[in-house]
């Protein structure tokens, strides 16, 4: 059997998969696989059939995640068929759906959207298909489900209300990075149009879903998408889990260009749908791209190699994608004349 012998984990995970599934022919961990509190493997069994083997470090969060992803695919969602849950080895197994996600996909082009429109638009297409799905979904399993929401409704609220109250600082920090001199009062308006901004969103319907949403938790093939990792779910904006999943930022691979398949007309068919709401669309694309200059600017991302060259691009192309408009008008295009007016001169000349 080709499995990593100097592993204690991998000769647990094969030993465990010999007896409960029968003959192991292959195992090897998922490069990048599974969330800081997993890992994942992929083998082969005899058979040839072949599995997704995600392990938990922790007791109790696989156990939820099989319940979960048990009645999710009951109910139609995109996802990986569960097959077994080993409470012993903590042990969540499930239909392999290959490697490549989202993320990869989108990486991989290695182009902005414009040269590439028919790769990416076909991958936006699916992406908002299946989100539709993920949501339908999750609303009947909701109702299935004896929650209780109103705390940690107020506590996402509270979060949103903290991202924009920053947001300001950011751009003031991104501001003195940049050697712009913003017009006086700059900074105290723009705090106003963030506040704006943290009150209408604060109006939006919270739906119950998955709470880590990243272009890496969805599988693709290059057409469908599947969507993986629900080990924490809670209450979220169905428009934040959209803008999140579409939103390559590039944490692992420092040099990748960040970007997003919502810079593309068909996030108009799912608004026009009814599944979300365009002026909240809107505003949670221009909350995660100010959050995303924070941390470039913390450099908890996209360390530059050499000087701040990388930094200096991944900042320009957070700004770029910050000021996107989306399907309708909303309290974020006073956000976003105001970042306009101070970085204009930078995003033309590229003088970052």
């Amino acid at each position: 059997m080709d499995r990593p012998r100097e592993s204690e984990v991998g000769r647990t995970l094969g030993d465990h998969l010999d007896s409960a599934m029968g003959p192991v022919r292959s195992l090897r961990p998922v490069a990048g696989g599974g969330a800081q509190g997993a890992d994942v493997w992929h083998a082969v069994l005899a058979s040839g059939e072949q599995v997704a083997v995600k392990r938990h470090r922790h007791d109790g969060a696989g156990e939820i995640e099989f319940g979960i992803l048990q009645m999710l695919h009951r109910l139609g969602a995109p996802i990986a068929r569960p097959l077994q849950w080993d409470p012993q080895q903590r042990l969540v197994v499930t239909e392999w759906l290959g490697s490549l996600t989202l993320a990869d996909a989108m990486h991989g082009a290695g182009r902005c959207h414009a040269e590439q429109p028919h790769n990416y638009s076909g991958l936006a297409q699916s992406l908002l298909r299946g989100c539709d799905a993920l949501e339908t979904a999750f609303r009947g399993l909701a109702a299935r489900l004896p929650l209780s929401g109103t705390g940690e409704q107020t506590r996402r609220h509270e979060a949103m209300r903290e991202r924009c109250d920053r947001a300001p600082e950011t751009f003031a920090r991104l501001a003195a990075y940049c050697k712009h001199s913003p017009p006086q009062g700059w900074e105290s308006t723009l705090r106003e149009a963030w506040s704006a901004v943290a009150d209408a969103i604060c109006s939006g319907r919270l739906t119950f879903g998955g709470r880590d949403c990243t272009p890496r938790n969805v599988l693709t093939d290059g057409c469908a998408v599947w969507f993986i990792d629900f080990a924490v779910i809670g209450l979220d904006w169905p428009e934040a889990r959209l803008a999140q999943y579409a939103a390559a930022v590039g944490a692992r691979e420092p040099s990748a260009p960040l970007q997003s398949l919502l810079t593309h007309g068909e996030e108009r068919w799912y608004v026009e749908s009814g599944c979300i709401e365009s002026a909240q669309l809107d505003m949670h694309h221009v909350v995660l791209w100010s959050e995303v200059v924070r941390l470039l600017l913390n450099g908890e991302q996209g360390r530059p190699g050499s000087k701040d060259e990388l930094l200096r691009r991944k900042l320009q192309q957070a700004l770029q994608l910050a000021l996107f408009p989306l399907a309708s008008q909303s309290p974020a295009e006073s956000v976003r004349r105001l970042i306009a007016t101070v970085f204009a001169q930078g995003l033309r000349q590229d003088c970052f």
